[in-house]
C-alpha cells in the first residue's frame, strides 16, 4: 500500500494510531476533493460527504493516514 503525506483526490482515508475515537488502521472513507486545509470525503457508512482539517497551522493533523 503505497503512503502519502497529505489527502489527494481519490485516496483512502485511514484512522492513524493518534486518533481518538477509531482503532488504528480503520478504513474511514475516500478523498472527494481538497479545498485548502480542508478534505471532503466520502464516508464508508454513509453516502453524504463529509469533511476534516487535514492540516494546522502547526502541521499535518496526525489522526488520520492516507494511501492509494
Amino acid at each position: 500500500m503505497k503512503r502519502f503525506f497529505k489527502p489527494m483526490r481519490g485516496c483512502r482515508i485511514f484512522a492513524s494510531e493518534k486518533h481518538m475515537t477509531e482503532v488504528p488502521g480503520t478504513l474511514l472513507g475516500w478523498c472527494e476533493k481538497v479545498d485548502g486545509n480542508i478534505c471532503i470525503f466520502k464516508p464508508v457508512c454513509s453516502l453524504e460527504t463529509d469533511r476534516f482539517i487535514w492540516r494546522f497551522k502547526d502541521g499535518p493533523n496526525d489522526w488520520y493516514e492516507y494511501a492509494a
